[in-house]
């Protein structure tokens, strides 16, 4: 509790030097020190730690890089008490491969070099995450990226104050998406490329999501006649590969989704248990450190997978059943829990935040048409199709909210970045 307190007063003493240098104004500086208080309530508090149990790994190993003396087995035992490690199938990896090919170690890394001083305990990461997040909001509004409504759903958009207050590596994945789109939009490619980057270590799958992105936006919008001819080439020849692998292409996502199903059905139960329960609960930690990603196959527990009832799985095909199976995921990955599908307090606040977004949105994209019609289609469209691509393979209820954060967050702000919307012209 003291060291986190000390984490919080570094981060008030960065608001309160941005105040200093007009960077931000009193009411910002007051808001963003109230949230900042935010790591102190949540783990075990208000949220239980299991919700989000991927914290440890990321504590354990942010811990292990600090010690100066990082070791490939204690990074890929993470989960795992100090000693009691497991030989891995990767034991020839060097450091830096390791880091590289493992997200969680890789992000792991990026908390270690954040410049708090203390990692006490979980709670610890919400301040490094928080810093992370002010700091974003800081240089956004100190390059006049960042104002009017904007800048206040930055601040008080609910869950960004709650997973900028965990110790994962959403805000990573934000900002570094953020700052690709803003030099992508701005043509300083070795900005985009160099923000662009970590993505593929944090999250590969939105990497590949925001490069598709980036050759649709450059083959519309680039200032560039040679980059727009580049990037459609790169598209159509895409394309092509895609249409000639469609089968191949089907089956891995229905094969990906089978496991994220097999996933959420073994492990939807997992909150009746007590942390130390955990670990037991859906997989057989004799074969699997910790708790492991429940998408590897290598770690289920065949036991549990044969009683999994897949009469409810839909396997995606090419006709029109699948394309309106694919705006129902849309739906869902927008709108759900309705206010009364609510199961808990969680739920329901999710499901009041998810009507004031779609409001929000509307609003936005109303007045962005003003600045420039294309524009707003463009990533109004890639909001949709990533909220519908997305939908066809999450069905529990907090992994649809987690992602849908990320993609709301960005591409809210980034339409109006890019249509230099300001919704309020003056600073409140």
């Amino acid at each position: 509790m003291v060291f986190n307190l000390v984490n919080y007063f570094i981060i008030i003493f960065l608001i309160f030097l941005s105040f200093r240098f007009k960077i931000l104004n009193i009411k910002e500086v007051i808001f963003l020190s109230i949230v900042s208080l935010a790591p102190f309530l949540l783990n075990d508090i208000l949220i239980p730690f299991s919700k989000f149990s991927d914290q440890e790994g990321y504590f354990n190993r942010a811990i292990i890089f600090r010690s100066l003396e990082p070791s490939v087995l204690q990074l890929q035992n993470g989960y795992w008490p100090k000693g009691n490690y497991i030989e891995s199938e990767h034991g020839d990896l060097s450091l830096i491969q390791l880091t590289l090919s493992n997200s969680k170690i890789f992000a792991s890394l990026l908390f270690s070099l954040i410049p708090l001083p203390f990692i006490e305990n979980i709670n610890s990461l919400g301040f490094f995450s928080k810093f992370t997040y002010i700091i974003l909001i800081i240089f956004l509004i100190k390059k006049n990226f960042l104002s009017g409504e904007m800048k206040w759903f930055f601040i008080f958009y609910p869950s960004a104050i709650l997973y900028s207050s965990l110790g994962i590596k959403d805000i990573f994945i934000i900002t570094f998406m953020i700052l690709s789109f803003i030099y992508l939009i701005k043509e300083k490619y070795f900005l985009y490329f160099l923000f662009f980057i970590p993505l593929i270590f944090l999250r590969s799958h939105i990497a590949i999501l925001v490069f598709i992105v980036s050759l649709f936006y450059l083959s519309f919008f680039s200032s560039k006649k040679i980059i727009n001819i580049i990037s459609s080439l790169m598209i159509l020849v895409g394309a092509i590969v895609v249409l000639f692998n469609l089968e191949q292409f089907l089956y891995l996502i229905n094969d990906y989704r089978k496991l994220i199903f097999l996933g959420e059905k073994m492990y939807v139960h997992v909150q009746d248990y007590s942390y130390k329960e955990y670990r037991d609960v859906t997989f057989n930690t004799s074969t699997a450190p910790g708790f492991v990603n429940p998408y590897d196959k290598k770690f289920f527990d065949i036991d549990k997978i044969k009683n999994v009832n897949l009469d409810y799985f839909y396997y995606l095909k090419i006709n029109l059943e699948s394309f309106i199976f694919s705006l129902k995921g849309l739906i869902n990955f927008t709108i759900k829990p309705l206010p009364w599908e609510a199961t808990n307090k969680f739920q329901f606040i999710q499901s009041l935040e998810n009507i004031f977004l779609i409001i929000f949105f509307i609003k936005i994209f109303y007045f962005s048409n003003k600045q420039n019609l294309k524009k707003s289609i463009f990533w109004m469209l890639i909001l949709l199709s990533n909220h519908m691509f997305y939908g066809l393979f999450y069905n529990n209820l907090g992994t649809i909210a987690r992602h849908s954060f990320v993609f709301n967050l960005v591409y809210f702000y980034i339409l109006t970045f890019d249509c230099s919307l300001k919704i309020n012209k003056k600073r409140a």
